[in-house]
C-alpha cells in the first residue's frame, strides 16, 4: 500500500512515531484504510505479536440491533466488517483466514469496549474505528489498556458522532494535548479519496453546519 497525497504521508509518519495517534478527518479520506494497511504491515513485519480491533458498539442514527438473532459475536461482527474488508483487500481472504482463526494465538482480535476491562495490551497495535462515538468513559478505559510495546490508533470523523454533547475522542484529543508521543493528525476536504462526490457534500454540509454557529 502507499499513501495517495501528503496529508496521508503525515498521517502515517504521525502513527509511526508515536505512541498514541489521533486521526481525525472527513468519510473518505482513508483513516480507517491507512490504520488497518498500516497495521497489517508491522504485523507481518513481526514488529508486534497481534492487531487488537475495537469500536462503540452503537448503531447509527438511532437504529437498534438488539433484536437480531446469534450470538454477541454475531451481533458484534457487522460493526468491524469494513475493517476486514480492507484487510481482505490488502491481504487476500486466505491469508486473512489464518491471521483470525479462533484461539489465543489469533493475530487479529475483537475486543470491545464491553469486554475490555481487565486486559493489558502488550505488543500490540489498537484500532479503535468511529471514535467519535465512543463515550469518555469508553475511550478512558481504551486509554489504559496500553502495555508495553503496544500503539493506539484512535480514528474518527468528529462531525459524524452519534452521540449527544463531548464525545470521548473530542474530549481525549484536546484533555491529553501535549503529552509526549499522544499527538493528533487532521486529515482535510482536499485529502478525500473514496469518491470526488464525496468532498462535495462534505463542504456543502460543512458550509451549513459554519452558518448555524
Amino acid at each position: 500500500f502507499a499513501p495517495k497525497n501528503d496529508e496521508q504521508k503525515e498521517m502515517l509518519k504521525v502513527i509511526s512515531e508515536n505512541t498514541i495517534s489521533f486521526c481525525t478527518g472527513p468519510a473518505g479520506t482513508g483513516k480507517s484504510y491507512l490504520s488497518m494497511a498500516y497495521a497489517l504491515s508491522e504485523l507481518i513485519k513481526g514488529k508486534y505479536d497481534r492487531i487488537v480491533l475495537t469500536r462503540a458498539a452503537l448503531p447509527a442514527v438511532g437504529e437498534n440491533l438488539g433484536w437480531l438473532k446469534g450470538t454477541v459475536e454475531d451481533k458484534i461482527e457487522p460493526y468491524f466488517l469494513p475493517l476486514f474488508h480492507i484487510a481482505t483487500e490488502l491481504l487476500g481472504s486466505s491469508v486473512l483466514r489464518s491471521l483470525t482463526r479462533k484461539g489465543y494465538d489469533s493475530k487479529i482480535i475483537i475486543l470491545p469496549f464491553s469486554f475490555m476491562r481487565g486486559h493489558s495490551l502488550a505488543n500490540s497495535i489498537i484500532i479503535a474505528d468511529e471514535s467519535q462515538n465512543a463515550t469518555i468513559e469508553q475511550i478512558h478505559l481504551l486509554l489504559t489498556r496500553i502495555a508495553q510495546g503496544s500503539k493506539l490508533i484512535l480514528v474518527g470523523d468528529l462531525t459524524q458522532s452519534d452521540l449527544s454533547g463531548v464525545n470521548g475522542l473530542e474530549d481525549a484529543i484536546t484533555l491529553l494535548e501535549g503529552i509526549p508521543s499522544i499527538t493528533h493528525v487532521r486529515l482535510s476536504e482536499e485529502c478525500i479519496v473514496r469518491h470526488p462526490i464525496i468532498r462535495e457534500i462534505e463542504q456543502r454540509y460543512n458550509t451549513r453546519r459554519k452558518r448555524k454557529h
